[in-house]
C-alpha cells in the first residue's frame, strides 16, 4: 500500500476494510489502552475522532504500520 500522503494512504486503508474510525474518545485513558489491545490482535489501524478536550478536527491514527500487509 504505497501511497503519495497520509490522506490518500487512509483512504486505501478505508477500501481495504484495514481502518476502523473511534469516535468520542478519552485522550487520556482510551486512545492508548484500545490501540494496545487492537494491535496485540494484530486488528485494524485506527482513527480516533471527537477527542475529549480537543477542538472538532483534531484526529489521532494508530496502528498505521503496525501489521506487514499495511
Amino acid at each position: 500500500m504505497i501511497r503519495n500522503d497520509l490522506r490518500s494512504f487512509l483512504e486505501q486503508l478505508e477500501e481495504h476494510n484495514e481502518l476502523r474510525r473511534v469516535p468520542g474518545v478519552d485522550w487520556n485513558m482510551e486512545i492508548g489502552t484500545i490501540t494496545e489491545i487492537v494491535n496485540e490482535r494484530e486488528g485494524p489501524a485506527l482513527l480516533f475522532d471527537e477527542v475529549k478536550d480537543y477542538p472538532p478536527g483534531y484526529r489521532v491514527a494508530c496502528g498505521l504500520i503496525s501489521t506487514p500487509r499495511r
